[in-house]
């Protein structure tokens, strides 16, 4: 079964499997959702730990989010924004927290404006 969602650049065509009885679309989603929480668990570990907020850029919170940036970049080149019709609500909001995590891409975080 093909399941077609019109985006605004353009048709991207989605296969539905029911592999493990989930499809692309929920294993992107579980993708987002499990980005949004590395980068929370990360945060409030170091937090905890009161190695976060001393006005520098903690280097375990920016390998989350480079990590995260990276995958993120890939996700928009192939299928475009993660809408909810695609990763439902919360793994669309996942997305945006992430582009918005992405502070040390401001052009990115920029270009991501426009979806």
């Amino acid at each position: 079964m093909l399941l077609t969602v019109i985006l605004l650049q353009g048709t991207f065509t989605l296969s539905v499997y029911a592999h493990a009885g989930r499809t692309k679309a929920e294993k992107l989603r579980i993708e987002l959702l499990s980005m949004r929480e590395k980068n929370a668990s990360t945060r409030e570990e170091l937090a905890d730990s009161g190695e976060l907020g001393h006005n520098r850029y903690h280097p375990e919170i920016k390998k989350v989010h480079e990590s995260n940036n990276s995958r993120i970049r890939e996700i928009i080149t192939h299928i475009g924004w993660p809408t909810e019709s695609i990763v439902r609500e919360d793994g669309a909001d996942a997305a945006w927290l992430i582009v918005q995590h992405a502070i040390l891409e401001s052009e990115f975080q920029k270009s991501a404006l426009a979806f």
